[in-house]
Order: structure tokens, then C-alpha cells, then sequence
């Protein structure tokens, strides 16, 4: 499968830009911030109400390119940012602090962030964007705020849930990298996100996919803060604390290698359903 992974945001800028410097050389080490965009008109089987309900995402945003840096270290906050990039997993130590005795606890987790390879400020020198003119911007360009295409096979097999009328499929796929990343260790040639799907696709997901099917993604970026739990090294209780996570929604799937054609998967289903109600009559 050819290598593909794509991303192409334009939003605004959410808080000012963290610039590190060398302390000796001053020369830049690292850029990061947030970008706000919105999603897509387009429906991506997830229930969140009308079509045309304005929902944002705040993707990091994080540089080591010294001409990339440059030009964030001159953004304001409100700036309208368009980049292309790639999607980058990297598992990182996260600090945390006890809710019972206040100890500090370290755990291994990933960050995930995009990685520009273009970045330009689109707003002009001199004009100054408020909060509201920013969000109209976004509005009006809004089909190419938040978006993905990526390509990958399933590293695990899809975890599906089904209750009432909520249908949602998860999965992680290893991605190939197609850039060098500068300061990450050269043996890493992989990124593993996360790809979250809903309704009939999540349906036909958990039917047709398996660990080592190929696919191809055209959808969007998805930051949410969920809790994790950690158990304290020093008094041994367990206490919740927020994380950070940006997966992968699509708009649509192409499944491409080693997977279960979406006709014979539903008859295999048909069929699976039919033995076990002939197993639970028998057993009567």
C-alpha cells in the first residue's frame, strides 16, 4: 500500500505560541500550540444533531523546523493558520498529582499532534482578528479546516459497541511515516492513532475488518479529554485525572487489502444469527 498521510487544517490560532529556545545559541529547539478548526458539513454517521451544527476541534500543533518555528513565534492569538502536515503519535511521560495526598506520578501515554510541513498566517500584517471574526472565517472555509487522508492496516482487531441506537467501532492502524522526523528517534518509522467510527460504518467495520485489513481514511481530527485513573506510588489510592486525545473520525473508509467483502460479512452474520436461534430453540 502506498504511503499516505495528509493533513490540511485552516483555523485560528487558540493561545499564543511556546517557543523553546537553545539557552547558548538562542536557536529555535521547538513551536507548539493549538489550532481551533471546524469540522466538515459532511455526515460521518455520528448523532450530534443538525447537519449545520458548528462543531470545533483544537488539534496541537507542534514544530522543530527552525522556519516553521519563526513563523510561529510571529502568531497572534485569533490568527487565521492554514498548514499541511503529517498525523504524529509519540509516547511521551505524563505528570500527574494525587487527589489524596498530592504526590506527583508519572505515567507512559501518547501525544498525538500534527507535524506542518507549510504553515502560512492568511490574515493580512496589519489586521487584527477578534474572537467572532475568526469564527466567521473559519465558517466560510469550513470543508477545508479539518482534514485527514491517511492510509494504514489494523494492528488490532475492531472493538464494536452497540446499545440502543448507538453504534461505534474503534480501532488503532500502523501508519507509515513518509518524513523524517529531526529530533525523534530514527528507528521509529510508525505512527499508530487511533481511527473511531460510527453508526452503519461502524456496523460494517466491526464485520469486515480484522487485525492486518488495509485501509485508506478521508475524514477529520477529533480532540476530546478523557479520564484516566492512576494509582499513587506513595499512599496507593486510585484517582482520576484528564488526558488529552486526538483521533481519527472518517467521513468514509476504502478498505483496500485482507478484509471480508461488506456482502459475504453481512451473510456470515445471517447466518451466525440463524445457528445460535436454532442452538436456543434446541435447548428449550
Amino acid at each position: 500500500m502506498a504511503r499516505l498521510n495528509e493533513v490540511r487544517l485552516y483555523g485560528c490560532v487558540a493561545d499564543v505560541p511556546k517557543i523553546k529556545k537553545n539557552d547558548s545559541t538562542k536557536e529555535y529547539v521547538r513551536g507548539i500550540m493549538h489550532l481551533a478548526v471546524i469540522r466538515s458539513a459532511r455526515y460521518n454517521g455520528k448523532t450530534f444533531g443538525a447537519k449545520d451544527d458548528i462543531l470545533y476541534d483544537w488539534p496541537i500543533i507542534l514544530s522543530t523546523d527552525p522556519e516553521i518555528i519563526a513563523k510561529m513565534e510571529k502568531l497572534r492569538k485569533f490568527d487565521i493558520v492554514e498548514l499541511k502536515g503529517m498525523f504524529v503519535v509519540r509516547k511521551i511521560k505524563k505528570g500527574t498529582s494525587c487527589k489524596h495526598c498530592g504526590e506527583s506520578n508519572v505515567t507512559w501515554g501518547n501525544i498525538c499532534f500534527v507535524l506542518p510541513m507549510f504553515l502560512e498566517k492568511r490574515n493580512r500584517a496589519k489586521e487584527v482578528f477578534n474572537e467572532t471574526q475568526a469564527v466567521q472565517e473559519i465558517i466560510r472555509n469550513r470543508e477545508i479546516s479539518n482534514s485527514i487522508h491517511i492510509s494504514g492496516n489494523l494492528c488490532t482487531d475492531v472493538n464494536y459497541y452497540h446499545e440502543k441506537k448507538i453504534q461505534t467501532a474503534s480501532f488503532q492502524i500502523a501508519t507509515d511515516r513518509r518524513y523524517y522526523i529531526k529530533d525523534d528517534d530514527p528507528s521509529i518509522k510508525t505512527d499508530f492513532p487511533i481511527v473511531k467510527t460510527f453508526g452503519k460504518q461502524a456496523k460494517q467495520d466491526s464485520l469486515c475488518l480484522h487485525k492486518g485489513s488495509g485501509i485508506i481514511v478521508d475524514g477529520f481530527l477529533h480532540s476530546r479529554t478523557p479520564l484516566r485513573t492512576t494509582v499513587c506510588s506513595a499512599c496507593g489510592q486510585e484517582y482520576s485525572w484528564e488526558d488529552s486525545v486526538l483521533e481519527i473520525n472518517p467521513y468514509a473508509i476504502d478498505y483496500t487489502s485482507n478484509y471480508i467483502d461488506p456482502e459475504t460479512a453481512l451473510q456470515m452474520e445471517k447466518d451466525r444469527n440463524a445457528d445460535e436461534g436454532d442452538a436456543a430453540l434446541s435447548a428449550l
